[in-house]
């Protein structure tokens, strides 16, 4: 049985055909890796070529004649192969990587190993030749550096809108000519000379109201925050500046933020499409304003769904678990005198509850020893 995408995806080897009298006890060990080889392919059901042997079965994945796979043998009585997940495994390490790179005979260079941890890392089954069609897009398209657009291309291919990728490609380029992050740190800075020098009333209500948070504010509005009505907002922003744009009543830094913000839409459109969810806040400290990046997704508790964000700012991460009855998370930093960080984490907490008639409790990490194991990383306690 073959597992896979999560939850696991799993291929249960249903029927050996092979006329080969070997005993089956020649099949690889369990926890081992092993590669194997798409023979035929009727409906979802596939003739799969595994050290010498041939069997049937299904597999959750749209995959071709010729496609060769890598996986981990889980049980060998029913013969059980585990396709994704295997960032699980404690030998996830170089050595690994190494292994399936070897195993699937693929190019042993800087990019194919980065490619293939990042495809453990997304959970997605490893097909080689899907990694040589990604790594042939990652230098195409220029998407050295930008992790969020190599996960997206990730979720893109393995996915299945079959050739999306490639009839897109000059759009992608087009799109992806900057990357998420840098995009965010622009429209920040647009935002940030419009905000304090343009004295545009009617635009820094809006921004106010919906996109920048006052942290020494208490009363401060926080719609940007997890993000209740956040595309209506910049929609809002949009029409604003594109209004202002045609008028020809506004700076030329209205037309460049009215551009970079139709960017980002976007780019948040292709995200969400394929199950990435990216966004940003914006704070406001003092004549200053900074933005944050963060990740949304949608994980199970014991008794709940829960919506998990996390982000980064310089040297800071946070993390920020929302359930239907509470909000918990921490903020995590290398120093041990961050007075800023002490002094103002209350007004979040006070803000947070407010708006969302809910306990919250995020805190301050900075234990060598909290659950990632590192100073800088993210430590939850509920």
């Amino acid at each position: 049985m073959i597992q896979g995408i999560t939850p696991q995806i799993i291929a249960d080897i249903s029927k050996n055909l092979s006329s080969s009298q070997k005993p089956l006890v020649s099949l690889p060990a369990e926890n081992s890796l092993v590669d194997f080889k798409i023979l035929d392919k009727i409906s979802d059901t596939y003739k799969i070529l595994v050290k010498g042997f041939v069997f049937q079965t299904k597999l959750p994945l749209n995959l071709i004649t010729g496609d060769e796979l890598i996986g981990k043998v889980i049980s060998r009585n029913p013969f059980t192969i585990l396709l994704n997940n295997l960032a699980g495994s404690k030998n996830f390490n170089q050595i690994f990587i190494s292994e399936i790179i070897s195993k699937l005979n693929l190019e042993d260079t800087g990019l194919i190993k980065k490619l293939v941890e990042e495809i453990i890392k997304s959970d997605k089954p490893l097909v080689k030749s899907k990694i040589n069609q990604l790594a042939e897009y990652y230098e195409k398209w220029g998407l050295s550096g930008d992790e969020l657009a190599v996960n997206l291309m990730i979720n893109i291919m393995w996915s299945e809108k079959d050739g999306w990728a490639e009839q897109n490609g000059s759009n992608f380029n087009l799109i992806f000519d900057i990357s998420f992050n840098d995009l965010v740190e622009k429209i920040t800075y647009q935002l940030e000379q419009i905000y304090f020098t343009e004295q545009d009333l009617r635009l820094n209500d809006i921004l106010s109201s919906s996109l920048i948070m006052d942290i020494f504010e208490q009363n401060a509005k926080i719609n940007q925050l997890l993000v209740k009505n956040r595309e209506k907002a910049v929609l809002e922003i949009l029409d604003y500046l594109q209004i202002k744009v045609l008028n020809s009543s506004g700076s030329r830094i209205y037309t460049e933020l009215s551009k970079d913000f139709s960017k980002y839409i976007v780019q948040k459109s292709v995200y969400n499409r394929f199950g990435l969810s990216r966004d940003f806040v914006i704070l406001r400290e003092g004549n200053k304003l900074i933005s944050l990046v963060f990740t949304s997704e949608i994980v199970k508790s014991t008794n709940s769904l829960i919506n998990k964000i996390t982000g980064s700012h310089e040297d800071k991460n946070f993390i920020v678990n929302l359930s239907d009855n509470k909000i918990v998370g921490s903020i995590s930093f290398p120093s041990q005198n961050d007075v800023f960080l002490y002094e103002n984490l209350h007004i979040l907490n006070q803000s947070l509850s407010q708006y969302f008639n809910l306990p919250v409790n995020i805190i301050l990490s900075q234990s060598h020893n909290n659950l990632l194991g590192s100073v800088g990383s993210i430590n939850v306690k509920a």
